[in-house]
């Protein structure tokens, strides 16, 4: 279902992650405009869709064994379910394919969601992804995913991995008292850029980054939801609903 940006206080939060490995600059960047919705997916399909519709753009996305059309008193209409085992034995997954719209290259750009997830313990190594865009195997990525480690347990990941040009990369982390509602509760996370200025949101609080050296985000790769492949142990195990795509590019 669709829901408008939140408004947000910051948190200051963050590490940088060691550079990535060098080669060629990449192509000269196109110039940044106005940030606008470049994508909508509500995810608002009926049981046993196999689309995910994109409302804005037409990039439609194609539903791998999620659970569609469900709903709930706590939600005003229906929204997607992931996971992995049991009743998902072939795992759980939306992948959208690459498209130059999704790839904001150097300009600032906003990934929001709203997650519902599961009762579960905490696991050593372990992180959920809720979406992504690219692989960390090859920089020019993007990635918002949920920490299901000890200590950290709940709170909020993005990465913003520039492309493959000796730049390097940055991963926050949501501050210790911004984390996702483990008890049945849905909440509202996003990943941002805003020039040198990176950030993850968790409900109403915000963490920065600032970071002068990330190189243009772009891949040539599907935007992911809920897994970044089937059956990966890193899938969200829960409900997912509302994703946006924000790019000044």
């Amino acid at each position: 279902m669709r829901f408008g940006h939140l408004c947000v206080a910051a948190l200051l939060v963050g590490a940088p992650l060691a550079a990535a490995g060098g080669g060629s600059a990449g192509a000269a960047a196109a110039p940044c405009g106005v940030l606008g919705l470049r994508a909508h997916w509500p995810m608002d399909e009926p049981p046993n869709a196999g689309t995910m519709h994109d409302v804005v753009g037409g990039r439609d996305g194609a539903v791998r064994y999620a659970i569609t059309g469900l709903t709930s008193p706590a939600r005003p209409g229906p929204f997607y379910r992931f996971g992995r085992g049991g009743a998902f034995p072939r795992g759980s997954q939306v992948t959208v394919a690459d498209s130059d719209v999704l790839d904001p290259g150097g300009c600032d750009f906003r990934v929001e969601i709203w997650v519902n997830w599961d009762r579960a313990a905490a696991q050593g190594h372990t992180t959920y992804n809720v979406t992504q865009k690219g692989l960390s195997s090859s920089p020019g990525d993007w990635k918002l995913e949920v920490d299901g480690r000890p200590g950290t347990f709940g709170r909020v990941m993005c990465t913003f991995d520039g492309a493959n040009d000796g730049r390097g990369a940055v991963q926050i982390e949501s501050a210790s008292g911004s984390r996702v509602d483990n008890t049945g509760g849905w909440t509202h996370l996003g990943c941002e850029r805003r020039g040198n200025d990176f950030v993850v949101s968790v409900g109403s609080s915000e963490a920065h980054r600032t970071v002068s050296n990330i190189g243009p985000i772009a891949n040539s790769q599907p935007l992911t939801v809920g897994a970044k492949a089937l059956n990966d142990s890193d899938t969200f195990p829960g409900d997912i609903d509302d994703l946006q795509y924000f790019s000044a590019s």
